[in-house]
């Protein structure tokens, strides 16, 4: 009797430590998948505040606040990255990544919104709406994109854990990656009085 005594102990010890191992990968696995979510969703924000940032440039460029040379400049620069647009690769989704040649083609607007608001500093300082609300999204792209890279970063981190790829706890979702381009805003302005 003493044997079969043994034998159940060890069978339940192992039967405990069982469910707490398949729990753990589970708790690891659903961390994982909420990880993909909140890069998915940043990257949602970010693409929405970069659109807005195109549609002031574009906005700007047809007014009358800028020199002619410097709006043709700024609408074919917000107009650029849109030709850009998302790779079609078969069952890539609606988060399908963009080329670098899309992030070159941001970088590029956020030189030319650098120029011509150098260019305006120098001339007439009066303070715009359209400008004022460019300069805000132009923050929130930067900070979109630092929060992107953070939570790319943070996935990076756990999908690089031994048993995440031991145990294919990534399942089938694609790998994230960092966004890099220009967005730093345009230098601030000193208005004399």
């Amino acid at each position: 009797m003493h044997l079969m005594d043994m034998i159940s102990v060890v069978g339940v010890v192992a039967l405990v430590l069982a469910v707490v191992v398949a729990g753990w990968l589970s708790w690891t696995a659903g961390r994982l998948d909420r990880m993909h979510l909140r890069v998915a969703g940043a990257r949602s924000a970010l693409d929405a505040a970069l659109a807005r940032r195109r549609a002031l440039a574009l906005e700007l460029s047809g007014s009358d606040v800028i020199d002619p040379a410097s709006a043709m400049l700024l609408a074919d620069a917000a107009t650029r990255p849109l030709d850009t647009g998302p790779t079609t690769e078969p069952g890539s989704g609606p988060t399908a990544e963009r080329t670098d040649e899309h992030w070159q083609r941001e970088s590029d607007l956020s030189a030319v919104l650098r120029a011509v608001a150098a260019e305006r500093g120098a001339s007439e300082p009066a303070p715009d709406d359209v400008w004022s609300e460019l300069e805000l999204v132009t923050e929130r792209v930067t900070m979109a994109r630092r929060i992107h890279n953070d939570l790319v970063a943070t996935t990076l981190a756990l999908r690089g854990r031994r048993r995440v790829r031991w145990f294919r706890l990534a399942g089938h979702a694609p790998t994230v990656d960092m966004i890099a381009f220009d967005d730093e805003p345009s230098p601030p302005q000193d208005i004399d009085e």
